[in-house]
């Protein structure tokens, strides 16, 4: 991003809010489809792109109006000049703009682009204007799962904030005859190759999950690659697959409409919202999920102060009570760390997704 945002394939969302404090022209990048909900979830209103060059840079200073909040697609002209042309609108938490977010730019990124918009990030000037929403998918598990990464997490990037965490879950369909973890380990032994789950594709946190199941419950059950979540539940929900690792939020219509239940939730706690659903982690003590942060970077070689400041404002943002009521009904948990406690966070999701993709015997792509 630029002082501008995506993540799981969803970054962008916190990207945008942070825009507002922060003071001068950002680009935020997302680079995968995760932030862009994230964005939404928050409330803010994104500036509609048009055709335009891909990583155009914002055209102002550290002390001037114009943001630019990018997700690593096209560029669009300052939403600053659109609102003023056509009258200034609360966003979606009823905040009227603020003198400082007048002019924002997102560029938007697919999940497929999601390396090349990092890679340019990386490259970028580390002036504080082009900064970039990013998830464990781009930052963490593609060390190991990719042959040619063109860019390297740890040295290319300045961390700035882990901003929010989905809440994660494992559901079954609810004609399957288990009704707790317990009780799928027991079907899942005395049924073997049988048994299957699926996820949102090879690679992913879902798919991480499932493996780290295998290894930690004694269990051997295959995994179904999906292209997303949506298809993963329609046939979790249709019958065809017995099981799926997913977000919470993506779950819980199947499990109001009662066509899926839900056995436990993946992180450490239980889930405040849902209190009686027990975690993993209590069951299976060995399960120890990894965060599945969305965050934000910039280029690496920042200068301190505009690290201290970026960080300093972000988390203000993302603690704002009426952003984060937003980010928490859509099922995020707020992480809003410093920069330091975000560069050990991703050195640790490195280390332990490593170990779970090299028990499961999983090649680099």
């Amino acid at each position: 991003m630029r002082r501008d945002h995506q993540g799981g394939r969803d970054q962008a969302a916190v990207a945008c809010v942070t825009v507002r404090h922060l003071g001068s022209g950002r680009r935020i990048d997302e680079g995968s489809s995760s932030g862009r909900r994230l964005v939404r979830s928050a409330g803010v209103r994104r500036a509609r792109p048009r055709l335009g060059t891909g990583l155009a840079r914002g055209q102002a200073d550290h002390h001037g109006g114009a943001v630019s909040a990018g997700t690593g697609a096209r560029s669009g002209r300052p939403a600053g000049r659109r609102q003023a042309q056509r009258g200034a609108r609360p966003d979606r938490c009823g905040r009227q703009p603020q003198r400082r977010q007048r002019h924002h730019r997102v560029e938007r990124g697919r999940a497929r682009g999601a390396g090349r918009w990092s890679n340019a990030v990386a490259r970028a000037a580390p002036d504080g204007y082009t900064l970039l929403a990013a998830t464990a998918g781009t930052h963490v598990t593609a060390v190991h799962l990719m042959k040619s990464l063109p860019y390297d997490p740890m040295k290319d990037f300045t961390p700035l904030m882990a901003a929010v965490e989905p809440a994660t879950c494992l559901v079954v369909n609810s004609s399957l005859p288990v009704n707790s973890v317990q009780e799928l380990i027991a079907y899942a032994k005395a049924n073997p190759g049988k048994m299957s789950y699926g996820s949102s594709g090879v690679g992913s946190v879902f798919h991480m999950m499932g493996e780290l199941f295998n290894q930690t419950a004694g269990v051997t059950i295959a995994h179904v690659p999906y292209r997303g979540v949506a298809p993963a539940m329609q046939d979790l929900i249709g019958g065809h697959i017995p099981m799926v690792f997913i977000s919470v939020s993506n779950a819980m219509a199947g499990v109001r409409q009662g066509s899926v239940k839900m056995l436990a939730v993946l992180e450490p706690t239980r889930y405040a919202k849902l209190p009686q659903v027990p975690s993993m982690s209590e069951i299976i003590p060995a399960f120890r999920k990894p965060s599945s942060w969305f965050g934000f970077f910039g280029p690496a070689k920042m200068p301190p102060d505009i690290v201290a400041r970026l960080g300093t404002e972000m988390r203000k943002a993302i603690n704002e009570p009426d952003v984060r009521a937003k980010l928490e009904a859509s099922d995020f948990a707020v992480i809003g760390d410093t920069p330091e406690q975000f560069a050990a966070l991703l050195k640790d999701g490195i280390d332990r997704y490593g170990e779970i993709i090299k028990a499961a015997g999983i090649p680099p792509q």
